[in-house]
């Protein structure tokens, strides 16, 4: 029994596993908040329309390259779900997803690039703080759940119940590799107010990364709390700044991908 579970295992990963070949890299691009929702605020500048400018600047430079297709999860200041979020990456079988967001603290102190991604291990009590308060105005959404490991996948209709699950579990286990990975690298390419890169990579139970059927990380890109770091985030050239590193983190992970 063991052996013919095992033999079925390896004839569908086989048999799933993607030709690596250069095609496009499909990243969605998710611009936290927006509409009524406006995220973290310090005098007129909030954490929507801050992370929608970045988000911008970011998909000009990856329609400039051959290598990526892009879309966004919204475009405008107007509110959109987080269980449509995902569902948009899942319905067009994204590579990657993006959440773009801006951070704040009670401690006016607190600075720096954060990035996060699923955890399968128990949070900190900070990042759990940290994804409910990204939670709130959601709360219908949080009996949602979108993801379906298998989606996309010919799975032979004589699979038994027993190789799906292991075959979820495997498939979940490389998308929360590949998502370290790309969080990595987005803190390797980070020009800006940063952490140590052990303080900076964490894992939480954020509702759009859970939730997506691809390699998925959450970017805060500094503390509209810190005067200096609101500052700096309310200008353009920051913002474009900020563009250009996810930008060089994603074209790095891609290149890591199709190795």
């Amino acid at each position: 029994m063991y052996n013919q579970m095992r033999g079925s295992i390896l004839g569908l990963l086989l048999l799933i596993s993607p030709t690596i070949t250069a095609r496009p890299m499909h990243v969605v691009i998710d611009p936290g908040h927006g509409g009524y929702d406006t995220g973290a605020t310090r005098g007129q500048l909030n954490e929507a329309e801050v992370v929608l400018n970045i988000s911008h600047y970011l998909r000009r430079l990856l329609q400039g390259d051959a290598r990526f297709q892009v879309s966004m999860t919204r475009t405008s200041q107007k509110f959109v779900r987080l269980s449509q979020r995902a569902q948009l990456a899942n319905h067009k079988e994204a590579d990657l997803f993006l959440s773009i967001h801006a951070n704040a603290s009670p401690d006016s102190r607190a600075r720096g690039l954060e990035v996060y991604f699923q955890n399968q291990l128990p949070p900190d009590e900070e990042s759990m703080y940290l994804a409910n308060l990204e939670h709130e105005g959601h709360k219908e959404d949080e009996r949602y759940s979108n993801r379906d490991e298998l989606q996309g996948l010919q799975i032979p209709v004589s699979t038994t119940p027993e190789v799906k699950n292991i075959l979820k579990d495997l498939i979940r286990g490389h998308r929360v590799r590949e998502s370290s990975l790309l969080a990595q690298n987005v803190v390797k390419h980070w020009t800006g107010s940063r952490k140590s890169q052990q303080h900076s990579v964490l894992q939480a139970p954020f509702f759009v990364v859970s939730n997506v059927n691809m390699p998925s990380v959450l970017v805060e890109v500094g503390f509209v709390s810190n005067k200096k770091e609101a500052r700096q985030l309310s200008t353009a050239s920051y913002q474009k700044s900020i563009a250009r590193n996810l930008y060089q983190s994603l074209v790095d992970f891609k290149e890591s991908m199709d190795k």
